[in-house]
């Protein structure tokens, strides 16, 4: 952001160039793209972003055309600012610079099919794609002069080459090795070499394959093995980091992901057993399922350090290999040489900062392979451990990702929702004090205030029984500490002075606050993450309200799966496309504004009021929203154009706060000369439908239209709707400030 808003200027202005967005992250939401300024881009700015089209997982391109949409130009926007890249127009001229950066050249003979080859792909222009050429020119760097064409599959798509090129590297290398490491980066986010080396020498299959020959004293893979097949791989991969240190390599490109995912994964027939180091779970699922779960545990127990210092017994067939005479007669186990896998590497989780060293990698890791493998109990214990919280809170980004993770854990493993729940609710209502402790053993402390029979303490006693004298602490318990769960679910801070009013999006999915800073802040209810920040009132933001939303945009904007499986593994992607695509303000100088949810832009302000607004809400169809204000009127306004319907007069007070009927017939008001007042929302009329005491300062109706309730200074009052009879009268010490 500093780079967009800041570095742009007439003397300097900048191209942004953003390439492949779709091949972004999600453990930070990056493929959501709430972080991306799509409009309201500053001066001498121009942003460029590519990305492919839309794959079932994630809808990189959608998104960005949903926010042009939503700007002022409409369609014209959209046909004005994005467009479909061009196919390299002269592909041979490519290949021979190709060629002769490597000091390469081919005959005529070979140049000719892949000629032909790029009249074969005329139609699809996939013959013109970088990534078709790339693959080409690999291949021809390869061949010598005197072979001839070698490879007649020049002529087929890209998904037939890869594949051609996964199955020369399995004759070369050996299937069951290449199976295995080309499973273990399509399943991650990236593996280092040395990460991959371990995991083979897991690997009971490949180790058997590779002993055929000759058994080593250990147990484990020869180095050379895993360094030849990623030289030979290296121009289709790239090397990333996540803050480990470590070179992680994953995937140039998606289609060698998606490819590689139908290739290693893609059975249909029935299920089978899924064993583990924890035990064999047995469920139906398609072939590919089942290996797809069986490698992410794999990658589980070597996360979590399962067979460090352990002899991991052998399968049946690396057993008749090693055991054979000339080799190890009996040996029925072997220690695979694999590395401890500890929260931290270096001093103590709950330790100074300046002490430890995080394992990034198990942190990172461990707990999506778990919950993709489907291992409830491991995953539960993980994410409910004081350890882990403290650990991932520790991280950069890391309270964002520990609720996500939350999120999809309760959606995957229901039978532990209520314990999920519970230790979810405790993160998030201490997130401040978790992001930066006052002192390092300040998580323990937190948890050992919490009620005796919350989830999170009682797994943290369970846990002091294991420790070691060095891994306990110090803590002291409140001896008279409240024994009933807070309802706090989640802490917010985003406003620098006092919050006004707050709302929440019809699905749930969206928190807007509205503070005395001028700012309206649009947060994500589950993590508190800020999508928008919107700025342009003049004076205090005193009320906010969703826009509700048809049937249409709940279908077309559900939580969807970011990550893939054939079980759905995956977190909820709730971000970007939100449920209400409008969000209305009022201030305390009267003025009104509505704001496009989508771009983040403000669509229109309206000034009628000459008092502040006090409360504000939209019809249930949402083409109208209605305003009161402390100049005894309350206002119905065309949500479209802004443009002013009706004026509801009749009160001799301040009009504190209106309802709609669910209907959207009628208005109930409330006042500070102590009535209620009913509207109809046709003709304006209006009359005294309920008299308080003293000042109210709220009113709601109930969703079957047949109840108003009404509270204010140290009363709540109900009446019924049809004949306006009091049902309830309930005295309260103090002032109520809303009611629903």
């Amino acid at each position: 952001r500093t780079a967009v808003t800041e570095w742009p200027s007439e003397a300097q202005p900048l191209t942004l160039l953003l390439d492949s967005l779709d091949q972004l992250d999600d453990t930070d939401a990056g493929r959501r793209l709430e972080w991306l300024p799509i409009t309201n881009l500053p001066p001498y700015l121009r942003l460029v972003v590519s990305t492919l089209p839309d794959h079932a997982d994630f809808n990189c391109l959608s998104r960005i055309h949903t926010v042009l949409r939503a700007t002022e130009g409409g369609e014209n926007a959209l046909e004005n600012h994005s467009g479909e890249v061009e196919t390299i127009s002269e592909p041979i001229k490519v290949l021979e610079h190709i060629l002769a950066l490597h000091g390469r050249k081919v005959t005529e003979e070979q140049m000719g099919a892949v000629t032909e080859a790029l009249a074969a792909q005329a139609d699809s222009k996939e013959g013109s794609s970088v990534l078709w050429l790339r693959i080409v020119a690999q291949k021809l760097i390869a061949w010598r002069s005197f072979d001839g064409v070698r490879h007649a599959v020049l002529a087929s798509t890209v998904p037939e080459m890869i594949v051609d090129l996964l199955e020369n590297t399995e004759r070369k290398h050996g299937r069951f090795l290449v199976n295995a490491c080309f499973a273990y980066i399509t399943l991650t986010k990236g593996v280092a070499e040395g990460e991959l080396l371990h995991l083979i020498s897991l690997d009971d299959d490949t180790l058997a394959d590779v002993y055929e020959w000759w058994v080593p004293p250990l147990r484990t893979a020869p180095p050379l093995l895993t360094a030849r097949l990623l030289l030979d791989w290296h121009p289709y991969m790239t090397l990333r980091g996540d803050g480990s240190g470590a070179q992680l390599y994953s995937w140039y490109h998606r289609q060698f992901w998606e490819v590689l995912q139908s290739h290693l994964f893609g059975g249909v027939d029935a299920g089978s057993a899924v064993s583990s180091s924890q035990g064999t779970s047995v469920e139906s699922f398609g072939a590919g399922a089942v290996r797809r779960r069986q490698r992410h545990l794999e990658l589980a127990d070597y996360f979590s350090g399962v067979w460090a210092g352990v002899a991991k017994p052998y399968t049946e067939w690396l057993s008749a290999v090693v055991q054979r005479p000339h080799f190890f007669p009996g040996e029925k186990a072997g220690d695979r040489c694999v590395p401890q896998q500890p929260l931290c590497l270096m001093g103590r989780v709950m330790g100074p900062a300046s002490e430890r060293v995080l394992n990034v990698r198990r942190i990172n890791a461990l707990l999506n392979h778990l919950m993709s493998a489907g291992d409830q109990e491991r995953s539960v214990d993980e994410l409910c451990s004081v350890d882990y919280i403290a650990a991932k809170m520790a991280m950069f980004g890391g309270s964002e990702q520990l609720l996500r993770e939350f999120a999809r854990a309760i959606n995957k493993f229901p039978k532990s929702g209520k314990a999920l729940s519970q230790v979810r609710a405790f993160v998030g209502r201490s997130l401040e004090s978790l992001r930066a402790p006052a002192s390092p053993t300040l998580p323990a402390q937190l948890v050992i205030q919490e009620p005796d029979h919350a989830e999170i303490r009682v797994r943290f006693k369970a846990s002091e029984s294991t420790r070691s004298a060095e891994e306990t602490w110090d803590t002291m318990e409140w001896p008279r500490r409240p024994q009933m769960l807070h309802p706090c679910q989640l802490t917010i801070r985003e406003h620098a002075m006092g919050i006004q009013g707050v709302a929440v999006s019809s699905d749930g999915t969206l928190i807007a606050s509205a503070g005395d800073d001028k700012v309206i802040r649009l947060c994500n209810a589950l993590t508190g993450f800020v999508s928008f920040s919107f700025a342009g009132h003049s004076s205090a933001v005193v009320c906010v309200a969703f826009a509700p939303h048809s049937d249409q945009d709940r279908r077309s904007t559900l939580p969807r799966k970011a990550a893939t499986g054939e079980d759905g593994e995956g977190e909820e992607d709730e971000g970007t496309l939100p449920a209400s695509k409008v969000l209305v303000s009022g201030d305390a100088s009267g003025e009104i504004r509505l704001w496009n949810l989508v771009s983040g832009a403000e669509e229109k302000m309206v000034k009628g009021h000459d008092g502040r607004i006090r409360g504000i809400a939209f019809s249930p169809s949402g083409d109208t929203f209605a305003s009161a204000s402390q100049d005894k009127t309350a206002k119905i306004w065309d949500a479209t154009t802004g443009k002013l319907v009706r004026t509801l007069t009749g009160h001799e007070g301040w009009v504190t706060c209106l309802a709609w009927c669910p209907t959207g017939k009628e208005i109930a008001t409330a006042s500070f000369d102590a009535t209620v007042r009913l509207y109809d929302v046709q003709t304006g009329e209006g009359r005294v439908f309920g008299k308080c005491v003293s000042f109210l300062l709220c009113v709601a109706m109930s969703p079957d239209c047949t109840l108003i309730v009404a509270a204010g200074a140290t009363q709540i009052r109900v009446w019924a709707r049809s004949d306006g009879s009091k049902v309830a009268y309930l005295g309260i010490d103090g002032i109520a400030g809303g009611v629903r």
